[in-house]
């Protein structure tokens, strides 16, 4: 089997050699009146996994551009989608103050998981992370992307596997982008904070090139609620560096390919002297596109990642005087090979037909040191595996006429898990204390889709869109048991079955106004067999063995991975963008989200809100922009109540926060800013523990720096 990869990875290769990322940069937008206002009318390439105009998309998609990245002055991505409703990860707080492996990504109220169930793409590569589905959001310098594009539904369910939930494209500046070859932020903060980031782009002939490099560092704020901290609490430092290159040989015009790399690495501390987790992530790439006399467009890509992670995990004594480590995890390496190929060509004026094919390959492990006694870790655990995920795809797009458009597709995917197996030691003496081999399994997937699109007039459009999508468990999922703070102890399960999507989407969107424009959507999931973490048992006041966790300490919680039954997810959002004058414009954002429990084996779960699912989200944003004086930009959101568990005993309150960011220009290619994070300086909680304590959320920051070009 393993040799049949191999060999199916390297034609890949050799098919793809040299050739650039699946979606290169789009054309740039093409501007259309609309009544008497006028907009621009986007290219966007995530829908569809074709350039496409957003107007004739058939899903809601939203479009972050660099402008909005830098308005927000946002020093990570997860920073810049918390502006975006209905995004959410496991907590509602920044990457660069939660542990790596629950940065996780979800929309819709599809989140409450440290997994993610939104697919995330840099420049067509996924960046969810091979072994768990978290995604390390500071691999991407924000100052190198030129936009974001953002499906909150399983519209887009060409992309296969953990697209069930909707698709985070996020789209950098090609070596041949326009604008300055090189740009430079420097900033400095509050909390010790330091940010600086370069991009350096240039073009010779046919060949171009570009780097970017990132490095970010904090001392961070204290987590635990002020009136919850004791003496071992510490600041959440945080210290990242990224550098990403690429090297683009364009021949033609009808071709194009490239070849590059990145590397990631951050040191983690989790708010206590001992709590300690590092990440190291190292990528290849290759892939290009060329057209054909004959009108086919082909595409491909081959790309190699390669991780490393550490975690150390105290568990921390009730009065917060004192910790101990409760479990080492000293070594987590995981590798995956991605290959694609996608065809594309148009037929007659009416079909636009596309096909393709994916494989991706992952290999992960996890080697462990934990069961304290004494203070000593007694046990070492092993556990590892591989998956195989490959699938299919066949899509129409067809202008049934000028005013209505249909887009109609399917894709077949297969899922293998194999070679799973777990291990338990004693470290003193080597006797094998258990040894596990997992069975292989093998799954089939087929999930359609179907959309239009219909322009009532130049003024108005209506979409809708049905589709189904799936999630593969991940190895985390199938074989990592793991202790989390507050003594509550969550247990794998390699019988996990794959979550299955099925959804409709509808939307209006009209120019209300020569300045004016609105979206109101509806949405309806349906989310079969949820993994999640279900509540076994309480350990009580002495603490018990609760199978299948084993011993489980006073005060603590057994929860084991399981496919929960049946969620529900559906509601309404509606966005408003007002351009009140040349340099005032204000929007406003809102999402009802009801995200619940509607089957599940434990009867008590039937009924309960998702996990950290707030039913309410609301977003404005407003601009000031006079580059001659000054620009301003300011954000307001809303977020309303959740509970941090499956059975909503730990509430969590709404908040509410502001940020600001003013910019003026010095000189030609020099400009100043100022960022300030929670203006008022609120105290809000993010997280909740079994034992008491409460995490908070980030309180206000200052930060000052230089944006230079040249």
């Amino acid at each position: 089997m393993i040799g049949g990869l191999l060999m199916t990875f390297a034609i890949s290769a050799v098919v793809a050699a040299g050739m650039p990322p699946q979606n290169p940069p789009a054309q740039k937008p093409s501007t259309e009146q609309s009544g008497s206002g006028t907009y621009k009318e986007e290219v966007v390439v995530t829908a569809t996994r074709l350039e496409q105009l957003v107007k004739d998309v058939p899903a809601a998609v939203t479009i972050v551009t660099k402008e909005d990245i830098r308005r927000s002055g946002a020093t990570t991505v997860d920073e810049v989608l918390r502006l975006v409703t209905g995004f959410s990860q496991l907590r509602q707080a920044s990457s660069h103050a939660s542990h790596p492996t629950t940065r996780s990504a979800a929309v819709r109220g599809l989140g409450g998981s440290t997994n993610s169930r939104t697919l995330v793409l840099l420049d067509g590569v996924p960046l969810n992370e091979p072994y768990a589905g978290a995604v390390y959001w500071s691999r991407v310098p924000v100052g190198s992307i030129e936009r974001i594009e953002i499906v909150k539904s399983g519209a887009s369910g060409v992309w296969g596997n953990l697209a069930l939930g909707g698709v985070i494209h996020i789209i950098t500046q090609g070596p041949r982008a326009d604008g300055p070859a090189v740009t430079v932020v420097a900033e400095g903060g509050s909390l010790s904070t330091a940010n600086l980031s370069t991009t350096v782009r240039g073009t010779r002939g046919k060949v171009s090139a570009s780097v970017a490099a990132h490095y970010f560092r904090t001392d961070g704020y204290f987590s635990i609620h002020p009136d919850l901290a004791g003496p071992i609490d510490r600041p959440l430092k945080d210290a990242t560096r990224t550098v990403d290159a690429k090297l683009e040989y364009q021949p033609s015009p009808s071709a194009v390919w490239s070849l590059g790399g990145s590397f990631y690495s951050e040191d983690h501390n989790g708010g206590t002297p001992l709590a300690e987790s590092t990440v190291q992530v190292g990528t290849v790439r290759a892939g290009g596109a060329f057209v054909t006399t004959g009108g086919s467009r082909w595409q491909a890509l081959g790309v190699f990642t390669s991780q490393t992670n550490t975690a150390i995990q105290p568990t921390v004594a009730a009065d917060r005087r004192a910790e101990a480590v409760s479990n080492n995890q000293f070594d987590i390496p995981a590798t995956a090979m991605v290959a694609n190929l996608q065809w594309s060509r148009p037929f007659g004026t009416r079909h636009l037909l596309s096909a393709g094919g994916d494989l991706q390959w992952i290999s992960a492990a996890m080697n462990e040191d934990y069961n304290a006694v004494g203070g000593q870790l007694r046990s070492r655990r092993e556990t590892h595996g591989r998956q195989l995920l490959n699938g299919a795809y066949l899509q129409d797009i067809v202008q049934v006429n000028p005013r209505w458009r249909v887009v109609a597709a399917v894709r077949l995917d297969r899922w293998i898990s194999f070679d799973g197996a777990r291990r338990e030691s004693d470290i003193a003496s080597g006797n094998i204390l258990r040894t596990v081999d997992y069975p292989s399994y093998m799954q089939w997937a087929f999930n359609p889709s179907v959309g239009l699109v219909h322009h009532l007039s130049g003024r108005v459009s209506v979409r809708a869109t049905a589709y189904r999508g799936f999630r593969a468990p991940t190895q985390a999922e199938l074989y990592r048991p793991f202790r989390a703070r507050g003594n509550v102890i969550t247990e794998s399960n390699e019988l996990l079955e794959p979550e299955r999507l099925t959804g409709v989407e509808g939307s209006l969107d009209a120019t209300i106004a020569p300045r004016a424009r609105a979206r109101v959507t509806a949405f309806w999931d349906r989310l079969d067999d949820p993994i999640t973490n279900r509540t076994v048992a309480a350990a009580g006041a002495t603490g018990r063995t609760i199978a299948p966790c084993g011993f489980v300490p006073a005060g603590g919680v057994c929860r084991q991975r399981a496919n929960l039954g049946r969620m529900q997810s559906r509601g309404i959002e509606s966005a408003l963008e007002f351009d009140l004058r040349a340099d005032l414009a204000l929007s406003v954002d809102y999402m009802f989200n009801r995200s619940r429990i509607v089957e599940a084996e434990q009867p008590e779960l039937v009924g309960t809100f998702n996990k950290h699912s707030p039913v309410h989200q609301i977003v404005v944003t407003t601009r000031y922009e006079n580059p001659r004086w000054v620009n301003i930009a300011l954000s307001l959101r809303r977020v309303s109540e959740r509970y941090e568990d499956d059975l909503n005993s730990l509430y969590i309150a709404g908040f509410g926060v502001g940020d600001v960011r003013v910019a003026r220009a010095v000189t030609k290619g020099l400009e100043a800013f100022l960022s300030i994070e929670n203006l008022s300086d609120r105290t809000y909680i993010v997280g909740r523990a079994t034992d008491g304590t409460s995490t908070v959320g980030a309180p206000r920051l200052f930060r000052a720096g230089l944006r230079m070009r040249f």
